[in-house]
């Protein structure tokens, strides 16, 4: 029966301590000089993305306004080892309220990503979340139309008797795109993987705050007292449909997966210039040997047409307009363009350019022609 996992998870969640209360006074404090509109409120709730970064100040605020658009009200956001001037745009952000901000280092002894996500399970912000979601800052959650929001997508959730929906990826590709250019990556990247594309099928999960899930990258896990008190998951799929996640890890089997309500635009390579920036800075996994060209031409799907997230555009571009008029926010990311522009010069200039992109291109052709 559906209610058996709401009875027994609430009971499992813990009351809200008087940290977690004043953490929340503190932080909607912060929040007062906020735009009107800016955070939307939900009927859910409070719904908080969870996301480990490492110099991603070229995206995010991009990333954080799709977000702010499609109504997630909090965001926690860890970074690790950061010089592109991330950090200072985050702290600039966190200290007007829209998010919260932990440096979170590499310490030679845990991966920055599972680290941060064992902090952020006992952050007070989660703990007063009501929905919740780990993102990367490649990641965007599309509800498909006519949904435009997670509000649809959690009616969809608790319309079903479920509590999680797993979101499958779609892989954008590269276009055909060499260089960088700063906009938005919905805007400059349109082709991506088809529904068949099963390296894509990995997932993130938007899924319910009730106590007994233990948050991780893509699929929360049951704690052991929910396990112990018999809680039993209920999940549906970007579709809608319920599926049985009993032995699901990261990525769906092709019967599972869907994308009719949602999917998460995954532009894991960009152009191939920021790829290379990528392969040179590793990543919050700290890894920095997988992005490779075979990865790369892995994931350059192209097959279809997908404008989902583009025809938002101008919605986003309010919200951009809104935060740089924040203090300290215009500052930083000039800080984080000029940082950008100065990545760029230094691997235009080195004397294998040419060589690096063909190899990750896959071709001994010079891959530098006019347009590209």
């Amino acid at each position: 029966m559906p209610w058996v996992f709401g009875f027994l998870s609430v009971l499992l969640r813990p009351a809200a301590t008087p940290e977690a209360r004043t953490f929340l006074r503190d932080h909607q404090a912060r929040r007062c000089g906020l735009p009107a509109g800016l955070i939307r409120p939900s009927r859910y709730g409070r719904i908080t993305l969870v996301s480990t970064m490492k110099d991603e100040g070229p995206y995010l605020l991009d990333w954080l306004c799709w977000h702010l658009l499609v109504g997630v009200s909090d965001f926690l956001v860890f970074t690790n080892d950061c010089s592109d001037g991330t950090t200072e745009l985050l702290d600039a952000l966190a200290a007007a309220g829209v998010l919260i901000h932990h440096d979170n280092p590499d310490d030679g002894r845990q991966s920055p990503h599972p680290r941060a996500l064992s902090q952020a399970r006992g952050h007070p912000l989660v703990q007063l979340s009501d929905w919740l979601m780990v993102l990367d800052a490649d990641e965007y959650v599309v509800p498909r139309p006519p949904l435009r929001d997670l509000d649809g997508l959690i009616d969809a959730i608790t319309g079903a008797g479920a509590q999680e929906m797993l979101i499958t990826w779609r892989f954008f590709g590269s276009g055909g795109r060499l260089r960088y250019a700063p906009l938005p990556a919905f805007l400059r990247f349109q082709r991506a993987a088809a529904d068949d594309h099963l390296a894509g099928y990995g997932f993130k999960t938007l899924f319910a705050n009730t106590g007994a899930l233990r948050m991780q990258i893509h699929h929360p896990n049951l704690y052991r007292e929910a396990e112990r008190a018999g809680v039993v998951r209920r999940m549906v799929n970007g579709s809608g449909a319920p599926i049985d996640g009993a032995r699901l890890k990261w990525k769906h089997p092709p019967e599972t997966h869907g994308y009719d309500l949602a999917q998460v635009n995954h532009y894991a390579l960009r152009s191939v210039e920021e790829f290379l920036l990528r392969q040179m800075r590793g990543d919050a996994i700290g890894r920095n040997d997988r992005h490779d060209g075979r990865y790369f031409r892995k994931h350059d799907r192209n097959e279809i047409h997908d404008t989902t997230a583009r025809d938002r555009a101008p919605e986003v571009a309010v919200l951009r307009a809104r935060l740089m008029a924040l203090p300290g926010v215009a500052e930083a990311q000039a800080l984080v363009s000029a940082r950008m522009a100065a990545r760029l010069e230094r691997l235009r200039a080195s004397p294998d350019y040419r060589n690096r992109v063909a190899q990750i291109m896959g071709t001994p052709a010079d891959p530098l022609r006019p347009g590209r």
